[in-house]
């Protein structure tokens, strides 16, 4: 069996790859820069399992293809096994559901949402509803338009505030929410929903900002700023610039 049909990738489907080591022959699989399809992650110790797997666990959430790629016992001197990794992951949220061998030295582990995640790829915001006949907006400007006006205001400011920190970050709709790129790869989403304005993927860390996030946290990567509330925007931008700054240190 070739190896993309062991990974479940449908034939014309790419996927991104991170940290592939020199000597892995990934055979049929097609790679992309991109993360829209699938990530694959390859890891050797629990440390780079938090360093690297911001993406897959991303990708598993959205319930796209996401595998984790981990030395077997006895290899590469890894810390880390099926257990440890599955464990592990789930405190973020996905859960892994099927394990196969790539090769004589790694496993890997898909993931998907955990338990009472909902895929946010399937996800679309309950707040702006989407008018009558209207199609789904192809802008951040379509998007901010089409909430309820009580809301545009709030979702204008939040956009004006990433961009403090992000001004040359590029525009986009990705999953049905507002995108501004970090980079290249990553971006900040923020949505309205019927009571609260979402803005994720913003990961747990050991920053002494995570007191001032504590009463907004969600779900491992999720703030709710609750609409019947004054929004923190100062906040805000000091966690966007959290976030940059944690990109570029993660890309040394």
């Amino acid at each position: 069996m070739s190896l993309a049909k062991k990974l479940n990738i449908k034939e014309g489907m790419k996927i991104r790859v991170l940290g592939k080591p020199r000597d892995v022959d990934l055979d049929d699989v097609t790679t992309t820069a991109s993360a829209k399809e699938g990530v694959l992650v390859f890891v050797k110790t629990l440390a780079e399992v938090d360093s690297k797997c911001a993406p897959l666990v991303e990708a598993a959430k959205q319930d796209r293809i996401a595998w984790v790629a981990y030395p077997k016992a006895g290899q590469l001197d890894t810390d880390l096994n099926r257990d440890i990794l599955w464990k592990h992951l789930k405190h973020q949220g996905i859960e892994g559901v099927r394990q196969v061998a790539l090769d004589s030295v790694w496993s890997v582990m898909r993931f998907r949402p955990g338990s009472g995640e909902t895929p946010r790829a399937k996800a679309v915001p309950k707040s702006p509803p989407a008018k009558k006949g209207a199609n789904k907006p192809s802008s951040i400007d379509a998007y901010i338009a089409a909430a309820p006006e009580d809301v545009q205001a709030i979702l204008g400011k939040v956009r004006k505030t990433i961009r403090k920190v992000l001004p040359k970050a590029h525009e986009k709709i990705s999953y049905g929410m507002p995108a501004l790129m970090l980079d290249e790869r990553n971006a900040v989403y923020f949505a309205a929903w019927k009571h609260h304005i979402g803005l994720y993927p913003v990961y747990r860390s050991d920053d002494p900002i995570e007191k001032e996030l504590a009463p907004y946290r969600d779900a491992k990567d999720t703030l709710k700023f609750p609409l019947n509330a004054p929004i923190p925007y100062a906040l805000i931008e000091r966690v966007v610039a959290f976030l940059q700054k944690r990109r570029a240190q993660a890309a040394k």
